[in-house]
């Protein structure tokens, strides 16, 4: 006799059918025998040929499957707009300035140096389009303008790991689609 259960849509990121069987069926789990789905009481039914404790299980797993890939997905959406806000520079003397991996090594050998008296000054640095540039006229202009540049790439880091701690935090897909990154 099959056992029927009645679980909350927002559970599931699809539940369609076709893409619920195709994840039990891809993580073993005991098969469906239907589903079906109400708009009125956005609710999924399923119905398995198996003990409620069985399914219960399995419905778990199928259902941490489906949270840990949404928790993914956002990972990697915060991960994108890190990169791009990083990608865009920062603003030093009304110019703006790589923060690519190249520019920030450069840029802490830059400020590793600033107070050895071997390094000539000034040190003339391009900005992002090379367009123009700007004068480092001594050591403590070098550091002004290093720890700007950090400061801006720490800022873009920190608030991906703000929202990603939320991520984490979160116990259903519902929770985790209301976490929305609005850095600019």
């Amino acid at each position: 006799m099959p056992t029927q259960f009645i679980v909350q849509k927002s559970a599931f990121p699809d539940s369609a059918p076709e893409t619920l069987r195709g994840f039990v069926e891809k993580l073993g789990l005991p098969p469906l025998s239907s589903i079906t789905e109400s708009s009125a009481t956005a609710c999924v039914t399923f119905q398995a040929d198996v003990p409620q404790n069985v399914f219960d299980e399995s419905l778990t797993n199928l259902v941490m499957v489906f949270l840990n890939s949404a928790k993914q997905d956002r990972y990697n959406n915060i991960d994108a707009k890190t990169d791009l806000i990083i990608g865009r520079g920062f603003v030093f003397s009304g110019m703006t300035f790589s923060t690519s991996m190249e520019a920030q090594a450069r840029m802490l050998g830059m400020l590793i140096l600033s107070t050895n008296p071997l390094l000539q000054y000034p040190i003339i640095w391009n900005n992002l389009d090379d367009t123009g540039a700007i004068t480092l006229p001594d050591a403590a202009m070098v550091q002004s303008f290093v720890l700007t540049g950090i400061g801006y790439y720490r800022a873009a880091i920190d608030s991906g790991s703000t929202l990603k701690a939320a991520v984490r935090g979160a116990v259903d897909i519902a929770a985790v689609r209301a976490i929305v990154d609005t850095r600019s």
